[in-house]
C-alpha cells in the first residue's frame, strides 16, 4: 500500500505537555493531543511568554530634514509635551552626512517612564 506524500502513518503517542497525562493516535511529528483543556492551558502559557513586538525605541527617534554637511550642529528643543506646554530645554545635535534619525527628546525625557512622569499621567 502507497501513502502518499500528504499522509503520515499513525501512532499511539503521549501529550508532550507538562501535566497532560493523555495518550491519542496521531503523526510523529504532532506533540500534543487535542484535548481542549489541554489546549486552553497551552494558550494561556504561550500569551504569557509572548514579549511586545513593539519596538520603544523607534518612538525616540526624529527623522532629520535637509541636507546637513558633515558636523552641522543645531540646537533643537525637546518634543515631550506637559500639562504646562512643551518641555524649554534644547538640547545640542551634531547631524551627520549618512545619518536620518537623531534623539528628538532631551537627556531628562529619553525614555517612556520619564516622559509619562513629566505628562503628568503616572
Amino acid at each position: 500500500m502507497n501513502i502518499s506524500k500528504g499522509q503520515f502513518k499513525q501512532h499511539l503517542q503521549h501529550c508532550k505537555f507538562s501535566g497532560c497525562t493523555n495518550t491519542y493516535v496521531g503523526p510523529v511529528q504532532q506533540k500534543y493531543c487535542t484535548d481542549k483543556r489541554c489546549i486552553e492551558a497551552r494558550k494561556i502559557l504561550s500569551q504569557k511568554s509572548r514579549k511586545p513586538k513593539r519596538d520603544e525605541s523607534a518612538d525616540n527617534l526624529l527623522l532629520a530634514k535637509g541636507q546637513f554637511r558633515a558636523g552641522t550642529m543645531l540646537r533643537i528643543q525637546c518634543a515631550a509635551c506637559g500639562p504646562t506646554g512643551r518641555c524649554q530645554d534644547k538640547f545640542l545635535v551634531i547631524y551627520e552626512t549618512n545619518r536620518k534619525e537623531y534623539p528628538k527628546y532631551c537627556e531628562h525625557h529619553r525614555n517612556a517612564y520619564q516622559r509619562a512622569r513629566f505628562e503628568g499621567r503616572t
